[in-house]
């Protein structure tokens, strides 16, 4: 279920908690900049959001902040982990996206899942084009640029959003297959998809940027393999008889 992150900052910011000159020093870095000039302009952009989500259901994640360490994952070229390590335990990640200690967590699931339905509600990534031509118009108006001989180009972060983002739709859709077929069905599966069934989803978490598009590569394969072996069968028709987390749905 959607829900907007609340406007309303806390009396205590991250900030308070460092000593005058450690304080004074934060806000000379990138996550002062990004804090003051970027994340208003995520948090504007929310409500575009809405549609990835549900009417019922545990309320969301703040999207905001997800967009800021998707952006800042990217910027840096981190893995997830190492993303969601920094989100935990890095104080200028957490002021840099407005985050207290206590909201300072994301499960990997919930990134996992952000990414997987963003590209599935939006493959032309349009949402997150308008995060960063917002951004960019911001930047160009306040520094007073001139788009006459080159502009901010956000194409490699958005491909890079893409291809994770198809990883995980590639990976969450061959694992529901496998996961509903019986056992002499699963016996015609190749040895080398069922030792990544095994080990999935786990075995991708900490993959860097250039491991993503390898590991991209052996699933679409898995997958065309998986489509020819099981292209007559009937049982390709999981779907009316499985509901998305692989549980056999009444007759």
């Amino acid at each position: 279920m959607y829900k907007k992150t609340n406007p309303q900052k806390k009396l205590f910011g991250v900030d308070t908690q460092l000593s005058t000159g450690l304080c004074a020093r934060l806000k000379t870095t990138w996550a002062h900049l990004f804090n003051s000039e970027v994340f208003p302009i995520l948090f504007k952009c929310e409500d575009q959001y809405a549609k990835l989500y549900g009417k019922t259901g545990r309320p969301n994640f703040s999207v905001a902040r997800v967009l800021g360490l998707i952006l800042l994952q990217e910027m840096n070229n981190l893995s997830d982990q190492e993303a969601l390590d920094a989100f935990g335990f890095d104080i200028r990640w957490r002021y840099a996206l407005d985050t207290h200690e206590e909201d300072a967590y994301l499960s990997r699931r919930s990134l996992v899942e952000f990414r997987r339905r963003l590209v599935a509600k939006d493959p032309e990534m349009t949402l997150v084009r308008n995060v960063f031509e917002s951004i960019s118009k911001t930047a160009i108006e306040k520094l007073g640029l001139s788009t006459k001989d080159q502009r901010l180009d956000s194409t490699h972060i958005i491909s890079n959003i893409r291809l994770r983002g198809r990883l995980d739709l590639f990976s969450n859709t061959i694992t529901l297959f496998i996961k509903s077929l019986d056992q002499d069905r699963f016996s015609l599966i190749p040895q080398p998809i069922r030792e990544w069934y095994a080990k999935e989803p786990e075995g991708w978490f900490g993959l860097d940027q250039a491991q993503h598009k390898e590991k991209l590569n052996h699933v679409a394969d898995y997958l065309y393999q998986l489509i020819g072996i099981f292209k007559s069968d009937d049982a390709v028709d999981f779907h009316n008889k499985y509901d998305r987390n692989g549980l056999r749905l009444p007759e």
